[in-house]
């Protein structure tokens, strides 16, 4: 595989399905008299929307990776930071469709992603600021040892984890499936703060081998049916402080935010609810505070918005099941188990325990 990111060859490669022009068995030429392959920097990147650092070997078309003998079936990679700051991409990839061994920025742009691999992935940090990212098909949708995300328009869909912030070298899930799941990882964490985002995870929803931080924007999570995972999961702090976030899955290893949350949050455990159930939150006076379809069978919700005060009481509805819920603090249904219908306690210990 040629050498990632190695910039003797930019603009990072895209390819259908990892198809590429050396895969197809084309020859490239050289121009007259050249010597050697050009080597681009970052103000001479052929797309001007795309740039990465210059911090790999020169190459020609015939090096391979050291790591690997095979040619790369990723859609854009760097070997070191990426930014894509706008321009319109469909990438159709075996591999992650946006891959950085280091940093990974999008600050504008259109996506359309189908991959066998992550959608978006940086072995350090990864960073969506703007843009309209649509992953329908991908193994984990956004993943970093970071993930900071300030705003766009995100929808993915994973078979693992939705938005999954870890640690290590690209290897689906950065300590590959079957890590350990209750290991804290220095310098993994997820904050949250703008864009509207929608996820769809058979994984755990948003997860974290650190702290998660939402402090605005709109979040939906349909998580996962199996008991093993979680619409929400970290093994650090969880904190919501601004923003809407609902989220569905199962109750099995169900995790709330933390007590060191500053605005208000309800977790319950549910009677069975089918895919396209509402979910809806209404304040004392009946007014209606949020409400989302979730898009999986779920037996376990997570709601938030800045309307939810201590001391107010609201009626969720989830499906068929109804509840009434008084605020006695900011955080109703314990950080490490679920509600039993709408109260406290009666749930199952998760992983991550807050005390």
């Amino acid at each position: 595989m040629p050498k990632a990111g190695a910039l003797g060859e930019v603009p990072p490669e895209m390819g259908t399905e990892g198809e590429n022009p050396r895969q197809r068995g084309e020859q490239k030429e050289n121009p007259p008299e050249q010597s050697a392959p050009e080597k681009i920097s970052d103000s001479q990147t052929r797309n001007p929307d795309i740039t990465a650092n210059d911090n790999t070997e020169e190459q020609n078309d015939n090096t391979t990776d050291t790591e690997d003998s095979t040619t790369s079936t990723k859609g854009i990679k760097a070997g070191g930071d990426l930014v894509i700051n706008s321009g319109t991409y469909s990438i159709n990839s075996a591999d992650d469709a946006l891959h950085s061994n280091s940093s990974l920025t999008i600050n504008g742009g259109s996506f359309e992603i189908s991959t066998g691999d992550d959608g978006i992935h940086a072995d350090s940090a990864t960073t969506i600021t703007d843009g309209n990212i649509n992953i329908s098909r991908s193994y984990e949708g956004i993943e970093g040892l970071s993930v900071d995300i300030t705003g766009g328009n995100i929808s993915l869909t994973a078979s693992d984890d939705g938005i999954n912030a870890a640690g290590g070298n690209d290897s689906s899930g950065f300590g590959g499936r079957g890590g350990d799941a209750f290991a804290a990882t220095e310098g993994a964490y997820i904050n949250i703060s703008g864009g509207k985002i929608y996820v769809n995870a058979s994984g755990d929803g948003i997860d974290s081998n650190g702290d998660i931080t939402v402090a605005g924007g709109e979040i939906y999570v349909s998580g996962p049916v199996s008991g093993g995972d979680s619409a929400l999961d970290y093994n650090g702090n969880a904190v919501i402080n601004d923003g809407i976030f609902i989220a569905a899955g199962s109750s099995g290893m169900a995790q709330n935010f933390g007590s060191s949350s500053e605005q208000g949050v309800i977790m319950v455990t549910v009677d069975y609810a089918p895919a396209g159930s509402a979910i809806t939150l209404n304040d004392s006076t009946g007014k209606e505070l949020l409400s989302w379809q979730a898009d999986k069978e779920f037996s376990s919700v997570i709601v938030s918005c800045p309307e939810i005060t201590e001391g107010s009481s609201y009626t969720l509805t989830a499906g068929d099941f109804t509840t009434e819920i008084t605020m006695d603090s900011l955080v109703y249904g314990s950080a490490s188990m679920a509600g039993g219908r709408g109260g406290m306690g009666g749930g199952k210990e998760a992983r991550g325990q807050i005390q």
